[in-house]
């Protein structure tokens, strides 16, 4: 089912699957779109899913003064046009500064959320500035050459070898991408504020890392689990940074038990 939503004059198409009381919410990465978790949510029929476009990724329209905290409320008009009992978000990459971003703000319209290759913290001055040069190198050559480096460095090299159609599929998606919304996007997590306070809610939380992941590594995901009273953390042996692509069956059952153990 296809549901429109307008959020601050853009339309956003919400894509709901199954029918259950609870529902969980993905929200992809950078550079990405919806159909991102096509492969893993077949695992997870048990239950309601709910995917869209983030602004400026995919079919959206990018914002004037797009930010993370934008997405945060459009998460928020999303789950409040929605009628359902419970409420996961799985938030990606890029996604999951929009998940604990909204925890800060609305921790009571959600059970639980699981960060994936992800975390809560602010850019480091590096990390910043390492954007503001992909920012200029799009500016300077397009946006293809920048995907065409970025896209392939987030899997694990063996997944790479192995796989060539995947990543090209993925490629030729992100280059009909407006040059705006992912300049948008990443100037949206330059400037996006620490949102680590989000662990002192009452919910539940979950980190799931790669092994191989060379954008989040073990060490950052293992210091932020040392951060909620209680955290289920989960290493996947054999993904880097894509774990939805890179081993599907294995993150959508993490993700299932993790809801069980959870569910009130």
């Amino acid at each position: 089912m296809i549901k429109k939503i307008n959020f601050r004059e853009k339309e956003y198409s919400i894509t709901i699957n199954n029918k259950s009381d609870t529902a969980i919410i993905f929200l992809h990465g950078f550079c990405f779109d919806q159909t991102v978790w096509a492969d893993m949510l077949s695992y997870l029929k048990d239950y309601s899913t709910i995917t869209f476009d983030h602004s400026g990724m995919g079919e959206s329209d990018i914002h004037e003064n797009h930010s993370i905290d934008l997405m945060a409320e459009l998460l928020k008009t999303i789950i409040d046009n929605l009628d359902f009992k419970q409420y996961f978000i799985v938030g990606h990459s890029m996604g999951g500064y929009i998940a604990c971003n909204f925890a800060t703000k609305y921790p009571e319209k959600i059970n639980g959320i699981t960060i994936l290759t992800s975390h809560p913290f602010e850019d480091t001055p590096e990390k910043k500035e390492n954007r503001k040069k992909a920012i200029q190198f799009i500016e300077n050559n397009g946006t293809s050459p920048f995907l065409k480096q970025m896209i392939p460095s987030l899997f694990s090299k063996d997944f790479t070898d192995k796989n060539p159609s995947i990543i090209q599929n993925l490629l030729e998606k992100s280059f009909a991408f407006k040059k705006e919304g992912i300049i948008g996007c990443q100037n949206a997590m330059i400037n996006r504020p620490d949102s680590s306070k989000c662990f002192n809610n009452n919910i539940g939380w979950q980190v799931i890392y790669g092994k191989y992941d060379q954008t989040v590594t073990a060490d950052l995901s293992i210091g932020q689990a040392l951060l909620p009273d209680m955290v289920d953390i989960i290493c996947l042996f054999d993904s880097a940074h894509m774990s939805m692509i890179e081993a599907p069956q294995n993150t959508a059952n993490a993700i299932i038990q993790f809801i069980q153990n959870t569910i009130r």
